[in-house]
């Protein structure tokens, strides 16, 4: 976000004054972010043994085995890119899925010494923390002189509707914080910095963002290429005089980082498990018309009934209330005369345009009516991409508004008479705008405890690294996601039969990706009964089946916790599959089929 004409506007801040002073103010505003992501998530940590975020569990115990996961390939030297620990025997690919190592990695020692749930929540208090410090790192440093304006915008871009929705359970979708640096580099670029050094830290940033989420490295150099293509129409003079060095830093970023992200690309994209977009499932989801009014579930102006203008309370990435969408007209009409400002207005329009989807949703109800969308929705690398989600764009938009106008307002504080009254109605504006965002606490329930079959270690005298554990019902999407909890709890320790992950699904001609493996017929059996109740007739043909799915699996045993609500349909049906009854050990029912399947 160049700062180009207008020398009497809010410019990048100079680099002369007190260090320390700057600093102290720095670590302040870090101090109040942090306190800030404390309260957001405070509902999770009084209790964090016994808590889940409310909004999907399942997101979270996959978060938490691949907290795991990460730790396990430390320990086991393991390929990290692929995992056996969940869908025994086919596997899973984990570069296909929320793998996150940037995150995962760094919180290695957290999960080894207090357990995966730990560091969850350390990554959703993390997200919007150091999202908030990045922003308003780069705006303090890039855009406006006033630390206080700064602070203020970086606080929005990091506690923002979509940040906030997407922390529920998706904290690498939250974490944006390398995006500012990212841009950083690339305006370094223009104002003269060497290319090859540039270029190598851009690679780096790059490289780190790729492994926190890839979806957000996409919308970054789209909102980039957009920004930057807008900016230079309005400064083709200059444009040209940078051309060469921005273009050389680029393609220093462009080939270091391919050389260093050659082989985990392929492997997601070819190797074992991977898979090809989502087909018509992705076009389920696009912003809501009335969306962009509405006040999100998780702030002061909203509601319970807000998430019925999306697809789940973690979509609602494009409420920012109807306060701050009028206001972000006034500031855009009063900064306009900045080329940068321009340049951030068509880019954020045209993204919130593009976030309608493939078809149009009004009022919470899908439409016939096309939208721009569908002429991108599958092209390679957007077929995956949740249309909603690209106005996530927007939010540093309206943060540097924010900040602009703040610093206008700040530095106007001798005014009297029409310009004082300005002033005041400037002020209010942000307050009227911001306030109903305000974030309040994510919901947080009941986490099921882990039995003591699995804490105490007992399951290892039935299962070793050729074997795997079958929990009922078998998992599937998230139905009997205990499975994947309980794998996470025991540091991925022992491998389970399917699961809650992405895989490709055979059924489709372009493998698309699909959430849990195919069914075989015993968990199609267990699956029907969760899902609408549906029970059986169990004959001799689904016993024989049941024997064969066993051998598939390689069980070491069959479990079941009594707290399943259906537990005991499952277990009857269990019983009449295999002809005995289960044994009662550590807190759930066992089948030993070891005798079955070696």
């Amino acid at each position: 976000m160049p700062s180009t004409e207008n020398p009497t506007e809010e410019t990048a801040p100079a680099q002369t004054g007190k260090r320390p002073r700057r600093i102290r103010y720095d670590l302040g505003v870090l101090f109040a972010y942090l306190l800030g992501a404390l309260g957001l998530t405070a509902r999770l940590w009084i209790d964090l043994d016994n808590r889940v975020l409310a909004s999907f569990p399942p997101d979270q115990y996959l978060f938490e085995f691949f907290l795991s996961h990460s730790a396990r390939v430390v320990t086991h030297l393991e390929n990290p890119l692929f995992t056996n620990q969940l869908n025994f025997p086919d596997g899973v690919n984990v570069m296909a899925n929320t793998a996150t190592f940037a995150i995962t990695i760094p919180l290695i020692p957290v999960t080894m010494a207090f357990g995966p749930h730990v560091s969850f929540a350390v990554m959703v208090t993390l997200a919007p923390f150091l999202t908030a410090f990045g922003w308003y790192m780069l705006f303090s440093r890039k855009l406006v002189e006033s630390r206080l304006a700064a602070a203020i915008g970086g606080a929005f871009c990091g506690f923002a509707p979509g940040i906030v929705a997407q922390d529920n359970v998706h904290p690498n979708l939250a974490m944006h914080f390398v995006v500012p640096f990212i841009i950083w580099q690339v305006l370094r670029l223009r104002e003269g910095a060497n290319p090859v050094r540039t270029g190598l830290l851009l690679s780096a940033l790059i490289v780190y963002q790729f492994f926190i989420n890839e979806e957000i490295l996409l919308f970054t150099a789209l909102g980039l290429l957009g920004f930057t293509g807008i900016w230079a129409l309005y400064n083709k003079a200059e444009a040209k005089r940078v051309l060469k060095r921005f273009v050389g830093g680029l393609a220093v970023a462009a080939v270091v980082s391919f050389a260093l992200l050659a082989y985990p690309m392929w492997f997601q994209f070819f190797g074992p498990q991977h898979y090809h977009g989502f087909g018509d499932f992705v076009h389920l989801f696009g912003a809501d018309v009335y969306s962009f009014t509405a006040f999100p579930t998780h702030s002061l102006g909203g509601s319970p009934d807000s998430v019925l203008l999306a697809n789940n309370v973690v979509e609602e990435t494009t409420f920012f209330g109807w306060p701050l969408m009028v206001m972000s007209v006034v500031w855009a009409a009063m900064l306009w005369r900045r080329t940068d400002v321009k340049a951030a207005t068509i880019t954020a329009a045209a993204f919130a345009v593009a976030s309608l989807g493939s078809h149009l949703h009004i009022g919470g109800q899908l439409t016939k009516i096309p939208a721009p969308w569908y002429l991108f929705a599958k092209l390679p690398l957007l077929d995956s991409v949740i249309a909603s989600r690209l106005t996530l764009v927007m939010i540093p938009w309206f943060g540097m508004l924010i900040a602009l106008v703040l610093a206008r307002i700040l530095r106007a504080d001798n005014t009297v008479g029409a310009a004082s009254r300005m002033r005041i109605f400037m002020l209010a504006g942000v307050a009227v705008a911001l306030i109903p965002l305000i974030p309040t606490p994510l919901g947080a329930v009941h986490r099921p405890a882990v039995p003591s079959f699995i804490t105490s270690g007992e399951w290892k005298t039935y299962v070793d690294d050729q074997h795997s554990l079958v929990l009922l019902p078998v998992p599937y999407a998230s139905v009997g996601i205990a499975a994947v909890q309980w794998n996470a709890a025991a540091r991925a320790e022992f491998a389970i039969t399917g699961g809650y992950f992405l895989v490709p699904n055979p059924d489709t001609p372009d493998d698309e990706g699909m959430f849990g493996p195919p069914l075989r017929p015993t968990s199609k059996i267990f699956y029907k009964m969760a899902t609408d109740g549906k029970t059986t007739v169990i004959t001799d043909k689904e016993r024989a089946d049941a024997i064969v799915d066993l051998k598939f699996w390689k069980a070491g045993a069959v479990v079941l916790s009594p707290n399943e609500k259906k537990a005991a349909q499952y277990k009857a049906t269990m019983v009449d599959l295999l002809g005995v009854e289960p044994e009662w050990k550590g807190g759930v029912w066992l089948w030993d089929v070891r005798e079955l399947t070696r």
